[in-house]
């Protein structure tokens, strides 16, 4: 019950914030599309990290948004992919495991904050970031800005 209670408070929130008078209903669902897309992009690249760790994984997703050589967009970065690579992991996988409605409800609400800037950027800038079990070549030519949980944070 206390579960349905949260889910239904943080949906009524969302839905009040995102309905802004000034803003029209394309750029509402264009918004509201956006941050599911950073939400889903938060859950599956780091739903086992600490919250700040969560918070960095969002902030590398704007800050690719804002960055030179990245798409536009929230969705067209989470979703970027070329012949050999998807930009986040998750996207390659065939068989993702099922959401957990409670973490993913705190991971929206996370990533309305983010998308809005209510939440500092604990990366220092960073676009890049990798698991601690792995060292990817392009680490290389990169500078090492945080390491959160199992996360290490780069930037050019």
């Amino acid at each position: 019950m206390h579960f349905l209670f949260q889910t239904l408070k943080a949906t009524l929130v969302t839905m009040f914030l995102l309905a802004s008078p000034s803003m029209g209903k394309e750029a509402q669902t264009r918004e509201s599309k956006e941050i599911e897309c950073l939400a889903h992009n938060i859950y599956y690249e780091s739903r086992g990290e600490p919250r700040k760790g969560q918070i960095a994984v969002g902030h590398v997703t704007m800050n690719r948004v804002k960055a030179k050589g990245f798409p536009s967009t929230v969705c067209d970065v989470v979703t970027q992919k070329s012949k050999t690579f998807c930009a986040f992991s998750w996207n390659c996988m065939k068989n993702l495991p099922p959401l957990r409605p409670e973490k993913y409800e705190e991971v929206k609400e996370l990533a309305f904050k983010i998308y809005h800037g209510k939440i500092r950027d604990v990366t220092q800038g960073a676009t890049h970031f990798h698991n601690t079990t792995v060292k990817p070549a392009w680490a290389e030519t990169k500078r090492v800005t945080a390491e959160i949980g199992q996360h290490v944070f780069y930037r050019n």
